[in-house]
């Protein structure tokens, strides 16, 4: 409950977690400058754990996007910041402590060419705006950068293969000073300039689901690479004193963590894979239930690495979209599944739910809100 401190003590993880405190309303002063009060703690990562200064932390939480699932061929972009406080003001009620919030890449950045290195500071003025909307209420954000149905965009200035969130192998492979990894470098320093000294911003998700469907390298090598391109983003932040946690996502494929084959180089670092085991993509509809299939998925492709190399993940996405989950139905039953199996492992330091989306400030879908508080700390 927000304001009271919340500890549970968990069979299967050592350590208590504590859910970020109330922080209160904001004010607006005589100007009409918004004031938010202080209060949330900063999170850093110490070992496996995620935590602040005087608690462990587990994300509990929702990813958060605008109405559009396919923003470049419909228009609507990150409509998020238009009920900001309503939104926040709900995910409160759910006792959630955290958002991903879902951005997009070609609205950071409106560069036209691989030379170029240009942002949209209105936009990341509205994210700013919702980060301290949601710290009001209690809530730490994590901003995360997605690709999805923007690749044509994206085509100006980094390398494509033409469909949904793929790139091309010269976009891992490619190290001069236009490359990716230059422009995903600098788009991030441009947001450390803002978020550099908010204590309620999370982390920074540098790049939503690398994926890569085809070409010459292989998937061990699209894979090496991404976390070489990683190291490199991470050093930069570092360089400019941002010592906010780095979420870092998996390549080729975001639900498979089997081609890791060594820890990133830095310690402030949050693995993420992705969990969408067992559901139909094209409606999300649930075509398989089987508790040990599932866990079997899960111990297979995603704990099994986090295990070896002993790293804290958080769940990054997993979940039906703006559909309604009903008691008992296959959807429901899927999402305690994973919930029970997920939670076994001590790794496991967040678990957000794909996805919350509200037109005109009213929630689509629902039902797996209490599920969530139910299942994790």
């Amino acid at each position: 409950m927000r304001g009271t401190v919340l500890v549970l003590v968990l069979v299967f993880i050592s350590a208590s977690f504590v859910r970020a405190p109330a922080i209160g309303q904001y004010t607006v002063g005589s100007t009409g400058t918004v004031v938010y009060p202080a209060g949330l703690p900063s999170l850093y990562v110490d070992g496996n754990k995620i935590r602040n200064a005087t608690s462990p932390v587990f994300l509990l939480g929702c990813n958060v996007r605008g109405q559009a699932f396919n923003p470049a061929t419909s228009g609507k972009y990150d409509d998020w910041y238009t009920d900001r406080f309503l939104d926040a003001a709900n995910i409160e009620t759910y006792e959630f402590n955290t958002i991903r919030l879902v951005t997009h890449w070609e609205r950071i950045e409106t560069s036209q060419n691989p030379a170029d290195f240009s942002y949209n500071d209105s936009y990341i003025e509205l994210i700013r705006q919702t980060v301290e909307a949601y710290n009001a209420k209690g809530i730490y954000v994590i901003v995360n950068l997605h690709t999805h149905s923007s690749v044509n965009d994206l085509a100006r200035f980094v390398p494509t293969l033409g469909n949904d969130g793929d790139f091309s192998d010269s976009f891992y492979s490619d190290v001069s000073n236009t490359s990716a990894r230059e422009h995903l470098k600098r788009l991030w320093l441009r947001m450390s300039e803002t978020f550099k000294d908010y204590a309620g911003f999370a982390g920074y998700d540098i790049l939503n689901e690398p994926h890569r469907s085809t070409g010459s390298l292989s998937n061990q090598e699209v894979a090496d690479l991404w976390f070489d391109m990683a190291d490199y983003v991470i050093q930069a932040l570092r360089a400019n004193s941002d010592t906010h946690i780095v979420f870092v996502n998996f390549a080729p494929w975001a639900r498979n963590t089997g081609f890791m084959t060594r820890k990133l180089g830095d310690v402030n670092v949050v693995y993420e894979p992705h969990f969408y085991f067992g559901i139909n993509e094209a409606d999300l509809s649930v075509s398989n239930n089987d508790y040990a299939w599932l866990q079997q998925q899960f111990n297979t492709y995603v704990d099994a690495k986090m295990r070896q190399f002993n790293v804290p993940y958080i769940m990054g996405e997993q979940g039906f979209g703006s559909n309604q989950i009903n008691s008992g139905d296959s959807r429901d039953i899927w999402l305690r599944n994973v919930l029970s199996i997920h939670k076994q492992s001590p790794l496991m330091q967040g678990w957000s739910y794909f996805c919350y989306i509200s037109y005109d400030g009213v929630v689509q879908g629902g039902g797996w809100q209490s599920t969530l508080t139910e299942y994790l700390p």
